[in-house]
């Protein structure tokens, strides 16, 4: 860590030496007030430095989660940031794959548990409904040279985790046999890979460019994580057809002559749904049918058992996710009205008094600007800081001067982030000039 020397002072702190002491005994929940918002980030990473836990960081929306991804990235190079999975009822194509790519990237690394790490999300994605992670674990393929393998079972597996067959890679989530060579796009890599195979044994496993189709490097092995969020075999397709007409039948039988029309329209949708599922192992709004496929859904606290859980404002967050419930509510009546959807599409969060439960029960730190016992939930045990907050100086450099004259008359030490090495040595060349000694460092192992 190169700004280990940044959280020295702050390890020294009796009150976050009361945290440590608290967390040891595990008396969650644990509210600590009194942050600034950079203030946050320095803390949060102090305690994910100290413990042994990997650390899951909720805010009220994903603009304040990416904010404080950049923060803590500032510290540490094991933070991941996990977009929100948008639960709509219409065709998903209009949804960015970038996001998609990211999420599945995030999903794989909370599912590889080697390494301590952060992951920031929003409050959002706490309140959804998940594919099984049993399911990415078995669709997580592994290749290495010397490795006998299966074409047709390879091919089989990729088609049912998302991945579309094509002529020529180039693209994330395809791949295509030529041969005795695979090429494979994995989301979650930043190159696709070619395999030689000879006979059955691969031989050989390089990356390779898209556009050039020449390749990159040579490589001893690596992984292929499912392409798509719902992975369909033939034992959840076949579960899936079964559920949705189940379900259709019991929609025909109890409507009114009112509502023909309606019924008419989504045995229309159905019905396409059912055929391409069938055929091609996927239809647009497969997501929101994602209650129809498995025994059981998972919630995120499944995905991340073992995790601390450190949930800033929790009175916004908590507000947020009453937002969340109640719009899908209404979304979900007026589809189901006008013959969309099917009832059973309202399982796609995780029902509210549940994930309380769960958020409850789980090793929660809350983060709040000021102690309100009203704002929360749950009986916490309070830590407060007191942080002296900086001018803003939107490039008044006298300004700046000024204040670390002034503190430095205090005999305090002032450390400033430059961002980039040019940048911090163009400062440390105006400040000398100034006649403020300073220097700059790629690291900081001690103040």
């Amino acid at each position: 860590m190169r700004l280990q020397g940044l959280l020295q002072p702050l390890k020294e702190n009796e009150k976050f030496i009361s945290i440590l002491n608290e967390l040891k005994k595990k008396s969650f929940p644990i509210d600590i007030v009194g942050l600034s918002e950079s203030g946050k980030s320095y803390i949060i990473d102090a305690i994910f430095s100290e413990i042994e836990d990997s650390l899951v960081v909720v805010t009220h929306n994903e603009i304040e989660a990416k904010n404080l991804y950049d923060d803590l990235s500032l510290y540490s190079t094991n933070v991941y940031f996990l977009p929100i999975r948008e639960v709509v009822f219409y065709n998903v194509d209009a949804i960015s794959g970038d996001l998609r790519w990211a999420r599945l990237k995030v999903i794989k690394e909370i599912l590889d548990d080697k390494n301590k790490k952060i992951i920031v999300t929003s409050i959002e994605a706490m309140t959804s409904v998940y594919t099984p992670k049993e399911k990415y674990i078995n669709y997580n393929i592994n290749i290495k040279s010397g490795d006998e393998v299966n074409l047709k079972d390879i091919s089989n597996k990729l088609i049912e985790c998302g991945y579309e067959r094509v002529e020529v890679v180039e693209g994330k989530g395809e791949f295509s046999f030529r041969g005795g060579i695979l090429d494979v796009f994995p989301p979650t890599s930043a190159y696709p890979y070619r395999v030689e195979l000879f006979g059955d044994e691969v031989d050989s496993i390089r990356t390779f460019n898209t556009e050039s189709q020449r390749s990159i490097e040579k490589v001893e092995e690596f992984s292929i994580f499912p392409s798509k969020e719902v992975i369909v075999d033939d034992e959840c397709r076949s579960r899936a057809v079964q559920n949705i007409n189940e379900e259709l039948k019991k929609v025909i039988a109890n409507v009114s002559k009112e509502n023909k029309e309606s019924v008419e329209k989504i045995k229309g949708i159905v019905g396409k749904n059912i055929e391409l599922l069938n055929n091609t192992y996927y239809f647009e709004t497969i997501d929101s049918y994602l209650p129809f496929f498995y025994e059981k859904l998972d919630s995120f606290f499944d995905y991340l058992q073992g995790y601390t859980f450190v949930v800033d404002d929790f009175k916004r967050s908590s507000g947020k996710m009453e937002s969340i419930y109640y719009e899908f509510n209404e979304n979900y009546m007026s589809f189901l009205q006008r013959g969309d959807i099917l009832p059973s599409q309202n399982s796609l969060l995780l029902n509210k008094g549940e994930l309380e439960s769960k958020l409850e029960n789980s090793s929660l730190i809350t983060l709040s600007s000021f102690l309100n016992k009203s704002d929360g939930l749950f009986n916490t045990v309070d830590i407060g800081f007191e942080e002296v907050t900086l001018n803003k100086y939107n490039g008044q450099l006298n300004m700046l001067i000024e204040d670390i004259q002034e503190r430095k008359e205090k005999k305090y030490k002032t450390v400033i982030l430059a961002g980039t090495r040019p940048r911090g040595e163009r400062l440390v060349k105006t400040l000398m000039e100034k006649g403020i000694f300073s220097t700059y460092k790629d690291s900081i192992d001690k103040i």
